[in-house]
């Protein structure tokens, strides 16, 4: 232990109200915080963090000069003036290193205006990994890896605030292993740059005495600057700060950029492949080598942008990038994948994701009997052609009606020919219902996709069409002039129904047909919809509870207790026939129109 030039203290020595500083261990966690700033300790603390890049063999000169280097970015901007009249403006940040005529490159860049500091990742460090961002509701932007199938590389917190005090801090976190590829990759050292402060009332001995006699002289100390005084907004607190800089790793191994470790995995129902040293064909899984994983695995890339799914099949695509296809459902929840074509093409964490969610493979005799039954796929399907197969009648229905033409499309939003062309589950709407459904789905869960679900089947009706259909009918709109496009839908299907039981002609004896449906309004299958819709609305707090809906839908509660997977699949299927029905009801009581 060395000790100071000043005053006999110890090189390692931290004031007590700095020690969890201290004591940090960033490269613990799998994002490490890159840039900082923040109250972490309270109200009377303080702390700006930043990392730049250091050429390796100026890590040791840093490391022993006593009082540190620069704690801050800077730079040339923002708001450039001419001199003389003559504009001579060159961009740039930069990190004070040891001398004026040294500076590092940051890692993360900074500018303030208007009250509110950006922190936003280097450009370069971006583009060496061709990240996308992606936009959270937060205002938090983070930035994937779709080549590798990582997520969340970068994480980047809305700005901070500052007025008159701290109002909101932010900070850059990067993975750990995008971090130590980029050091080896650019050959360079990391290191990070501090100021830190804290108040306290109970000090240890030498911060008191510190402050007592040396208030305003800077400790100089290898690494680090530090400042005791007694602090200036109450003289009964000791205010500890402390600038400099520590170093957080070194160029070794690329494990993004030279990344061919596949590991040794277990396969179960296969067996072991090592793939430490890369896969070769010959080293390569058997043509009919087959493994099955838990559709779960899809919720990696769900919802998440430059991700292409099959739902039928399980297949994921990454853009160009690499493709796990070779796949087939199997069962309410498992994917049978080709082992071969799996490790073919697809980077080492692409195959590790999946391999996560690898399970025991079905025995032979219970293979067949699970390929046919249904699952989320196959359900999401029944729905959406079941909705379009109702937007055909209703098309149909309103063409003969007001005499103009209709389609599908102008019905529901959808049709037959461009679902068949592009994937009935590419449109926006419809995708969010084809993600998997675990049996162990939370309630909160199973409500927001009843609302993505009815957004298919509810709020894709055309309000206006059905009036006009309704009107040209007969039927006085004052009467429904209330009536939103469901309880517009259950009254054509009453209609319809009602011509049907008494033979009476919709068209020409419109008016009759209602005042029978009045007398005895029939029960249709719009009810389905309409407890959905209950659903969507309790999820708001409107209308009636959610408890009374589920009753409607043919949902025990008690028997969600292991989740809410299965009563969503009833959901499903319940939607998918009350659409067939309502479809049915309608030719049959307007066959006379067709």
């Amino acid at each position: 232990m060395g000790a100071s030039e000043q005053d006999g203290i110890p090189d390692d020595w931290w004031p007590s109200t700095l020690s969890q500083f201290a004591k940090e261990a960033p490269l613990h966690a799998e994002h490490v915080v890159v840039a900082e700033i923040s109250q972490p300790w309270g109200s009377t603390s303080d702390k700006r963090l930043y990392t730049a890049l250091v050429p390796t063999d100026r890590i040791d000169a840093i490391e022993k000069r006593r009082g540190g280097i620069g704690h801050e970015v800077l730079s040339s901007g923002p708001w450039p003036s001419p001199y003389q009249g003559v504009f001579s403006y060159a961009p740039r940040f930069w990190i004070p290193g040891i001398g004026q005529d040294e500076d590092f490159e940051p890692l993360v860049v900074r500018w303030q205006s208007a009250g509110k500091t950006i922190l936003t990742p280097d450009q370069g460090f971006l583009m060496t990994y061709a990240l996308m961002p992606r936009n959270c509701e937060s205002g938090e932007v983070l930035w994937d890896d779709p080549r590798n199938g990582v997520f969340d590389v970068v994480k980047v917190e809305p700005p901070s605030e500052y007025r008159f005090k701290l109002i909101r801090g932010a900070r850059v976190l990067i993975r750990r292993e995008y971090l130590q590829d980029y050091a080896t990759v650019r050959d360079m050292s990391m290191i990070q740059t501090y100021y830190v402060a804290n108040s306290d009332d109970s000090p240890d001995p030498v911060s008191t005495r510190l402050a007592k006699e040396k208030c305003g002289h800077l400790l100089r100390l290898p690494q680090r600057a530090v400042d005791i005084r007694f602090d200036a907004r109450d003289r009964e607190l000791v205010l500890a700060q402390v600038w400099g800089s520590r170093h957080l790793l070194a160029p070794a191994h690329a494990p993004v950029s030279d990344n061919r470790d596949y590991g040794v995995l277990h396969w179960p129902g296969y067996g072991a492949i090592d793939g430490s040293a890369g896969i070769s064909p010959q080293g390569s899984p058997l043509t009919l080598g087959y493994v099955y994983v838990r559709d779960s695995v899809l919720g990696e890339y769900e919802g998440r942008p430059g991700f292409e799914i099959t739902p039928e099949s399980g297949a994921v695509s990454c853009r160009g990038q690499w493709s796990v296809s070779f796949t087939q459902r199997v069962g309410r929840d498992l994917i049978q994948v080709e082992l071969k074509k799996l490790y073919e093409g697809n980077p080492p964490t692409v195959v590790k994701t999946w391999h996560k969610y690898a399970v025991d493979a079905p025995d032979l005799d219970g293979l067949a009997a699970l390929r046919s039954q249904p699952n989320i796929a196959r359900r999401a399907k029944a729905v959406v052609y079941a909705v379009v197969r109702l937007g055909e009648v209703l098309a149909g229905i309103a063409s003969e009606v007001t005499d103009t033409p209709r389609t599908a499309c102008d019905l529901v939003k959808l049709e037959r020919a461009r679902l068949e062309h592009e994937g009935w589950w590419s449109s926006e709407a419809v995708e969010p219902i084809t993600r998997h459904v675990p049996i162990a789905m939370m309630k909160g869960d199973f409500m927001s996709r009843c609302v993505d679900l009815y957004k298919v089947v509810g709020e894709c009706l055309s309000e206006k069409i059905l009036r006009q259909t309704l009107i040209s009918l007969g039927i006085d709109k004052e009467d429904i002039k209330d009536l939103r496009s469901l309880r517009l839908l259950e009254r054509l299907v009453q209609l319809a129904g009602t011509a049907e039981r008494t033979g009476l002609d919709l068209v020409s004896q419109g008016q009759e047909v209602e005042a029978r449906r009045k007398e005895s309004p029939p029960s249709t299958p719009v009810t389905v919809l309409i407890h959905l819709c209950e659903l969507r609305n309790s999820k708001s707090h409107r209308g009636r509870s959610a408890k009374q809906a589920l009753k409607d839908l043919g949902i025990c509660i008690q028997k969600t207790t292991p989740g809410w997977g299965e009563a969503l699949d009833t959901i499903y299927d319940g939607t998918a026939q009350a659409l067939l029905g309502i479809a049915d009801a309608l030719l049959a009581g307007t066959a006379s129109l067709m």
